[in-house]
């Protein structure tokens, strides 16, 4: 029955239809530029932009952001209170109107899974003695061995929380009690809460009674029990991954106004309303489909022939003068997302200090070299200005223009001394390779995404560049980019990071040595040790220091480079959605789902 409504709401005019004559049920089609591939996207492999927009429809959560950056409470699910500062202790307390798609309460047993799976307490590994697979990206465990694959993982409160959490009575409220005071505390259960701890419990302990499984995963975490920690870890970290419509339809179990009920690899996800939902996000439409364009060009047709209301893909300058020649509606403005450049450090490639017989130095002008010469203002003329006129280099790795320190930074974290690239750039970089002692063109396997029309011709505008400069390029551009991140393959990526919150420590994640998504291998006791110290820090000038210290460290590194923020663009059909409200934040056209209407 899924794929048949499905079918129905992807064939409809106008990108809306009536379920039934007289109804009033309604569907809307939108699109998006990236597939989706995992409803838990919490994890290193799942953490992706795309997943996390569906997520987004289909799971609750105390607190989001609007359209203007501000952080906003949503007490239908739950309320949080601090209650103590010294030591800081923080009270969770889930709302009655807080339940799981199929009738079952959220309890005080998802919050300790939230807690124990993003905590990296409870691994009884090492990443570095984990596995990764180089296809998929998916980690294996040595046997009988716990470890949860989380995205954020050391780079969160929770990790600073050693007293196992107190649970009330009635299963209904936990209270975090942390080691030591955390600056980003209020952000800690924020789009964690993705996998249902009853079903996490079915799934990898065989355990299908409801209460009986929230009781079985308390207990694992609360014992550290690592028999039962290594089941639910391994079904956590890759028991979501699917494309299709999964046979098992436990793994469809959300909390929010919307529950997927259908998906095809590549094209689309179906989501209907979640009749069990009674929160105060309640969408006005009864069933979205998402359709997958990874060519703009694609998307807009698709648009423009009725078959969906609104896309947002990584608009490119002819995909803008192609709407303005369809006459489709826009909504044009900048996006938390920026572009950055990637090199890895630890897979025996032109950048890793191995191939150097261990001379830092040496890989180190090789790094500076290659990322002097990447055309970064020629990336931006040719394809971002065309789209956003007053378009800027980023010029900071860990806070985006018009954040509080923002510009203090930039001028003295090194940013600089890269320059932009062009014939400059290029002939600094040909010194720089000259001085490594360097006589053989190094190669350098850059991967992207090459389904994206606009990454391929970042990639060619890069390749040349670089080729000029004295390197040897090898284009491992795939579509499959983002479950291959850290596998080691390739020597240079570029590809987005998406700030989902305006948290200062929203860079943690990618920086800090082994945290879950520093794909690069890069390590610097400088960059860990500030970063330990601001997560302690609530005054903003001493934050703003520790910043300016871990920028300027990491350009210092040369191991990374920001190009530009993404100039967001939503291509909509105004007669038949309304409703729209983009944000600049993740989850961008996503923002205000429940507003929307299909006119």
């Amino acid at each position: 029955m899924g794929l048949t409504v499905a079918a129905t709401a992807l064939a409809a005019c106008n990108g809306v239809t009536k379920s039934e004559e007289g109804s009033g049920s309604s569907e809307l089609t939108v699109g998006w530029n990236q597939p989706f591939y995992s409803l838990n996207d919490q994890t290193g492999t799942g953490n992706n932009v795309t997943n996390a927009n569906i997520a987004y429809l289909t799971n609750s959560q105390f607190n989001y952001f609007d359209a203007d950056n501000k952080l906003q409470k949503d007490t239908s699910f739950g309320t949080y209170e601090k209650t103590s500062d010294s030591p800081l202790t923080v009270k969770y307390t889930l709302a009655d109107t807080a339940k799981w798609s199929d009738g079952v309460p959220v309890s005080a047993a998802d919050l300790i899974l939230g807690y124990g799976a993003n905590s990296g307490n409870f691994n009884t590994v090492k990443a570095d003695d984990v596995k990764t697979d180089e296809n998929t990206g998916a980690t294996t465990a040595p046997k009988g061995e716990a470890y949860f694959n989380a995205a954020g993982a050391g780079a969160n409160g929770f990790q600073y929380i050693s007293k196992f959490p107190e649970v009330s009575a009635d299963g209904k409220s936990v209270t975090l009690t942390y080691d030591k005071p955390f600056a980003d505390w209020e952000l800690d259960f924020f789009n964690v809460l993705r996998t249902p701890a009853h079903v996490l419990a079915a799934e990898a302990l065989g355990t299908t009674d409801a209460d009986a499984g929230n009781a079985a995963v308390i207990k694992a975490f609360q014992t550290k029990d690592k028999a039962a920690l290594a089941k639910l870890a391994n079904f956590w970290n890759s028991g979501y991954d699917f494309a299709d419509t999964p046979k098992d339809k436990q793994l469809l179990v959300g909390s929010g106004p919307y529950v997927v009920s259908a998906a095809k690899k590549g094209q689309y996800v179906t989501v209907k309303k979640n009749p069990k939902y009674e929160g105060d996000h309640k969408g006005k439409v009864d069933q979205i489909t998402v359709k997958f364009f990874t060519d703009a060009t694609q998307g807009l047709a698709a648009l423009k022939n009725g078959e969906m209301s609104a896309y947002e893909g990584q608009a490119t300058v002819d995909s803008v003068k192609d709407a303005q020649g369809k006459g489709l509606d826009m909504i044009r403005r900048p996006e938390s997302t920026y572009e950055h450049i990637d090199l890895t450090v630890n897979n025996g490639g032109p950048f890793d200090p191995k191939s150097y017989g261990g001379d830092e130095q040496k890989a180190k002008l090789v790094r500076q070299a290659f990322l002097m010469a990447y055309p970064r203002q020629e990336i931006m003329d040719k394809i971002i200005k065309p789209i956003v006129p007053d378009s800027e280099l980023r010029q900071s790795l860990v806070t985006f223009a018009g954040a509080p320190g923002y510009d203090e930074i930039s001028k003295t974290n090194g940013a600089a001394s890269y320059g932009a690239g062009g014939e400059e750039g290029i002939a600094k970089a040909k010194a720089l390779l000259k001085q490594a002692g360097v006589t053989k063109a190094p190669v350098v396997r850059e991967m992207y995404d090459k389904t994206n029309p606009r990454r391929a011709a970042e990639y060619a505008l890069a390749a040349a560049a670089e080729t000029k400069a004295g390197f040897k390029m090898v284009d491992t551009g795939d579509g499959d980019w983002s479950a291959k991140l850290g596998n080691k393959s390739y020597d240079a990526i570029f590809f987005g990071w998406n700030s989902t919150t305006t948290s200062v420590l929203g860079s943690m994640a990618n920086y800090v040595g082994g945290a879950g998504s520093n794909f690069q291998g890069y390590k610097n006791p400088t960059v860990d040790k500030a970063y330990n110290q601001l997560q302690f820090t609530t005054d903003q000038a001493e934050q703003i220091k520790l910043l300016k210290t871990i920028d300027t460290a990491i350009y210092g590194d040369a191991v990374t480079l920001p190009i530009f923020e993404f100039p967001g663009v939503v291509f909509y059909d105004s007669k038949t959605i309304g409703g729209l409200d983009p944000a600049y934040l993740s989850p961008n056209m996503f923002y205000g789902f429940w507003n929307w209407t299909a006119k």
